[in-house]
């Protein structure tokens, strides 16, 4: 049997807390206590290293919309490229590319709204990574 067992087992009712819990023993305390001051360590560890390396800490509210392609024509854009953009699955690339077969090119972020699914909602989140190009400087 452990000791906390028997000093709970040993303990009178009335001497128990009213809310159930056993109190820390020091010793639990002190396992905290390093617990907390490792965690506090490596984060302030992370926070000099990125000092250290000039890489400052950036609010995420407060940064550029960015992807792996930049901003994607989806006149020539693939059914991969298209899977890049937020909120653009499998399906919805493909119903991009048939509709783009099938009513000609997108002459811009508007025209998207013809793709069943995408709504003006859903067209304004993408526009930071769609571009349409002027069909004359498609076809140099």
């Amino acid at each position: 049997m452990s000791a906390c067992a028997s000093r709970s087992r040993d303990r009178k009712p009335s001497d128990r807390p009213e809310h159930g819990f056993e109190p820390l023993t020091p010793r639990d305390r002190r396992t905290a206590f390093v617990l907390f001051a490792l965690v506090a360590a490596c984060w302030g560890g992370a926070a000099l290293r990125d000092a250290a390396l000039g890489r400052p800490w950036q609010r995420i509210d407060r940064l550029e919309p960015r992807t792996a392609y930049g901003s994607i024509d989806p006149n020539a854009a693939s059914v991969d490229e298209l899977q890049a953009l937020p909120g653009i699955g499998p399906s919805l690339a493909r119903r991009i590319i048939a509709e783009r077969e099938r009513g000609g090119p997108f002459r811009s972020l508007d025209d998207l709204q013809r793709v069943a699914g995408i709504g003006p909602k859903t067209a304004e989140r993408l526009r930071p990574w769609i571009r349409t190009e002027p069909s004359e400087r498609r076809r140099r």
